[in-house]
């Protein structure tokens, strides 16, 4: 019945909207490669990796 509730208020399910990227950035690729080996640090030196989007 959580439910219920939050239809009273005019909630309801959203998923994540997905969209392509309209533009060229430029050295994307090389940014992408500059986290995965940061990443990679991280893990072998057992720090904590967050990601936000």
């Amino acid at each position: 019945m959580k439910l219920n509730k939050y239809k009273n208020h005019n909630y309801r399910r959203r998923k994540a909207q997905k969209n392509k990227c309209i533009k060229t950035v430029k050295n994307r690729n090389e940014q992408f490669e500059n986290i995965a080996k940061l990443k990679h640090e991280y893990r072998i030196n057992g720090e904590p990796i967050i990601s936000m989007d």
